[in-house]
């Protein structure tokens, strides 16, 4: 059975190759395709209905009645085609041929309900059981799929060798050319040379500014020792209000007035990230005249088709609305930030939501450019110049292999009561060379919760998770007391 993987260009949005995919399966054949939010499956609807394809629309957000009523349809054949969220994944498609999956790297598509499903998971369960093909589609390029291509599992499928000014748009990062040029500001958040694309965007068509995250302030730290300014009272993250000048809690709404640095005793602040609302604030004050979106936070959503022809849209990311036409260009604020994130895995997931947002911008042929406002150095800053380059996927993972991380180990983690997590610890019969962490409290929970984490190698994953079945089944049976629970290659563990 075909299983494929391609990383698309901009030009080729993947509704219309999926649909694409679907028109050419026989009239009794059936397709599942599966997307990680609500709105791309109401894109991909509109495409397939533009196409005369009928087709049936699985989301969480339907009632009981409305998704029984479908899945009748879908188990008699009345709909063969079936697209939906990560809960689609289980339609019972008749005579199913093809199975398509968009970004399987986004986190939406790992379920946080036991037994913690990942839609990738069980597609690659269904393709095999139902001898279906198999599709992944996405915009950036993945470890796990490139390391399921290195194992033979399946095919690279790489675009038509096109001039990159045909399939995607321009795109440029503020090196220290450009910085020198603007003079002081070119070493501000919001430079001069990004204003200067925003204000050439806008006269032909809408602009996307995207910022990593949502609000005024949303994260502050020493100016001195950089240690992050958190609550004396909940140690939640300390952060500016629309509107205010002290310091206060977004959780349990403690004031500070004086804060001082627990670390160093200084009372300077600095700002990490500036949030969408901040931010917009300092877009309209700079573009009055122009009308300006904000998507993503508080604000929540914006349509697709609300986006005006000639309009500024602020948003985080994967909250960007995709208007018809596309983006005339695309700013992308604070790149540093969303690289910042504590986890292995931030220059991965980070290229990954700007590629997503590049995919919506207009190709160079027309007119289309977007700018990286982060340090031009960073690999992965330069993985985005730098057209269908394999350069950071292969250091990551080579970086990942000597250091033992995902995709080269598997992991599981158990959390629960400290006495029921030892208890389950020390009754495992666990594949040789286990390596087990912990267990450790975990942060930001009752002092007796605890977590232990399990790595084992690739080979070994079967061997673990059949103990760990095991394990839970009989504490069960035994009605031990406090509950434990077991996921599977769960996102950060690592």
């Amino acid at each position: 059975m075909p299983r494929a993987a391609v990383v698309l260009d901009p030009v080729d949005p993947w509704t219309a190759v999926s649909a694409e995919a679907i028109s050419g399966l026989a009239p009794d054949r059936g397709a599942l395709v599966i997307a990680p939010d609500q709105r791309d499956v109401e894109r991909l609807g509109r495409e397939l209905t533009s196409r005369g394809i009928d087709h049936e629309v699985l989301l969480a957000a339907d009632g009981p009645e409305k998704r029984y009523r479908a899945f009748l349809r879908i188990l008699r054949g009345a709909s063969r085609v079936v697209i939906g969220t990560r809960s689609a994944c289980f339609a019972p498609v008749q005579n199913l041929a093809l199975i398509v999956l968009w970004d399987e790297a986004d986190d939406l598509h790992e379920e946080p309900r036991a037994p913690y499903p990942h839609s990738r998971t069980v597609l690659q369960c269904r393709s095999w059981e139902e001898r279906a093909a198999l599709l992944l589609l996405s915009a950036s390029r993945s470890t796990t799929v490139e390391t399921l291509a290195a194992q033979g599992y399946l095919r690279l499928l790489e675009p038509v060798p096109a001039p990159s000014a045909q399939v995607r748009p321009l795109v440029e990062a503020m090196d220290e050319h450009l910085r020198e040029r603007e003079g002081p500001s070119g070493r501000s958040r919001l430079p001069g040379h990004a204003l200067r694309v925003i204000r050439d965007g806008v006269t032909r068509g809408p602009v996307l500014v995207q910022v990593p995250r949502t609000g005024y302030v949303p994260a502050l730290v020493c100016t001195f020792c950089g240690t992050r300014c958190r609550c004396p009272e909940c140690a939640s993250a300390l952060t500016v209000p629309r509107g205010g000048s002290a310091l206060q809690c977004p959780v349990c709404g403690r004031r500070e007035d004086a804060y001082r640095c627990p670390e160093c005793d200084r009372t300077g602040v600095r700002a990490v990230v500036i949030g969408s609302t901040r931010t917009a604030e300092e877009l309209r004050r700079a573009f009055p005249q122009v009308p300006l979106l904000v998507a993503g936070g508080a604000q929540g959503p914006v349509a697709d088709d609300d986006v005006p022809g000639e309009a500024i849209v602020v948003s985080t990311p994967g909250a960007e609305p995709a208007p018809a036409g596309g983006y005339a260009a695309a700013v992308l604020l604070d790149a540093e930030g969303l690289l910042g994130r504590a986890a292995f895995d931030a220059d991965m997931e980070a290229v990954r939501r700007w590629r997503n947002a590049i995919a919506l911008v207009r190709t160079q042929e027309h007119g289309g450019r977007v700018l990286v406002v982060g340090d031009a150095r960073l690999p992965a800053i330069r993985d985005l110049v730098m057209h269908r380059s394999r350069v950071l996927i292969d250091h990551v993972l080579a970086d990942r292999r000597a250091l033992d991380l995902p995709p080269f180990t598997r992991a599981a983690d158990l959390t629960g009561p400290r006495g029921a997590v030892q208890e389950m610890l020390g009754e495992l019969q666990l594949p040789p060379a286990t390596h087990v962490y912990g267990p450790v409290e975990v942060p930001g929970e009752d002092a007796d919760l605890v977590r232990a984490v399990l790595r084992v190698a690739p080979e070994q994953a079967r061997d673990l998770a059949r103990t760990l079945r095991g394990a839970t089944a009989t504490r069960t049976a035994r009605k031990r007391p406090g509950s434990v629970r077991v996921r599977i290659d769960p996102s950060g563990v690592l």
